[in-house]
Formats: structure tokens, sequence, C-alpha cells
């Protein structure tokens, strides 16, 4: 098992939202989660949000989301997320870029059935 994610994209005229509503395998793990749509723009923003209670992840477990050719669009900054307050970064942290591909999800270390979500902000370039 993988874990799974329930991804919804919405496109805005200025702006897309990716928002991954995860769950981790037996593992702790959320493998290879990947949006239908491609895109191409600037990561705006991000935020990393644990669930709470008894879904909530085990502290400093990890989030990354790779384009087609593998590159941490977060540029490392999903690293050991708290478990207890979400995670918000900005372009101003040197989040990266993405040029027409898809968005694929990996969360690692979060505890068994834990969950959490991840929404993406991407500047929209269809223009």
């Amino acid at each position: 098992m993988a874990g799974k994610a329930r991804i919804i994209e919405l496109e805005f005229p200025t702006v897309i939202k990716v928002k991954y509503e995860w769950t981790a395998d037996v593992n702790g793990n959320v493998s290879a989660q990947t949006t239908k749509s491609a895109y191409s723009g600037q990561i705006v923003s991000v935020i990393i949000n644990p669930a709470i209670d008894s879904f909530k992840p085990f502290n400093n477990y990890n989030v990354v989301i790779r384009d087609k050719e593998g590159v941490d669009l977060l540029a490392g900054q999903g690293k050991s997320a708290d478990n207890d307050n979400p995670v918000f970064k900005s372009r101003e942290d040197k989040l990266g870029a993405v040029d027409d591909s898809q968005l694929t999800l990996f969360v690692t270390g979060a505890g068994r059935g834990k969950r959490g979500t991840v929404v993406l902000w991407v500047g929209n370039n269809s223009d």
C-alpha cells in the first residue's frame, strides 16, 4: 500500500490551487500522488497542515512535491514539518517553479494512517 491522497485542482485567472488531502500507509508514507493536469509557473506558496487528534502525524514528518524531472519544488522547505502547527512557506523562502509538469506528492515519516493536507499555490502562466 502506498498511502493515498485526494487531489483537488482549481484554476483561477492568476493562480492555480492544488490541494492534497493525504492519508499515510502502514509504513507512514504517501507515494506518487500525481495531479491530472500539468502546470507552469512560480510556486507562490505552500501550506503544510497536519491533522489533529488521533490522526496527527508524527513530528518532523517530511513533505516533497516533485515535478516530472524529479525536482523538489518546495526546495527542501517541507522537511521536518511540525505536527502541531501549519507550516507556511512563500516565494520569499525560495520555492521553485514548474514548467509544463504534473505535480507529485510524497510524504514520509508521518506514521501509520496519519493524515494531513498540503495546499500549493502556483502562479498561472497559461496566458
